[in-house]
């Protein structure tokens, strides 16, 4: 990752809620929790929030502490892409992480996926995934939505 990026990057925020509210997602995975990542204690960052009928579920891959706050803002926080089996989002996002996930089992959980072009490039050095990719630019980073 460059070294001069920032996790509290207002474009990666921006994004990261528009895509939920304009894709009309009703169940969304966190996959690496971006938003335990940029430090949010609620659904709302500024202006924005997720509304607290739509099911929001954390996929945390490092194991860190499970503070009482993050109840506020995920349904449900999950240790490892093994607990998901069984379940089904209309939405995961996978952004700014280092972690690898696994594109496959991500098809197999949600119907789309919006990742940053670092991540999904990552993701594609295990081989293609999803039925098509639009390229979704902002403030001249660009982000990709795919179809699964």
């Amino acid at each position: 990752m460059k070294k001069d990026y920032c996790i509290t990057d207002k474009t990666d925020i921006f994004v990261f809620f528009e895509i939920i509210r304009q894709t009309g997602a009703e169940s969304v995975l966190d996959a690496g929790m971006f938003l335990k990542r940029i430090g949010a204690v609620s659904r709302r960052v500024g202006d924005i929030e997720i509304d607290v009928t739509l099911t929001l579920d954390g996929l945390d891959m490092r194991g860190a502490p499970k503070l009482p706050v993050y109840g506020t803002i995920y349904n449900n926080i999950f240790e490892g892409e093994s607990m998901l089996k069984g379940r089904r989002y209309d939405l995961a996002i996978c952004m700014r992480t280092e972690d690898a996930f696994d594109a496959k089992r991500m098809t197999a959980v949600a119907g789309a996926l919006l990742t940053d072009d670092y991540s999904y490039k990552m993701m594609m050095q295990r081989g293609t995934f999803g039925r098509g990719v639009q390229d979704v630019t902002v403030d001249s980073r660009v982000y990709k939505l795919v179809v699964m």
